[in-house]
């Protein structure tokens, strides 16, 4: 999917950060998978206030 902004210059486009957080099994003492979420600044901070 094409970030919406991509066609903007550079300095007017949003800083983005990613998220990951391992699941566990419960059964065993390891990692079975990971969930990753990827955030645009504007809209995360705007959404949170």
């Amino acid at each position: 999917m094409p970030a919406r902004d991509e066609n903007l210059p550079a300095g007017r486009r949003q800083l983005s950060f990613v998220v990951a957080v391992p699941f566990y099994r419960p059964t065993a003492d390891r990692i079975s998978g990971w969930a990753v979420l990827g955030l645009r600044g504007g809209t995360f901070l705007s959404a949170a206030s």
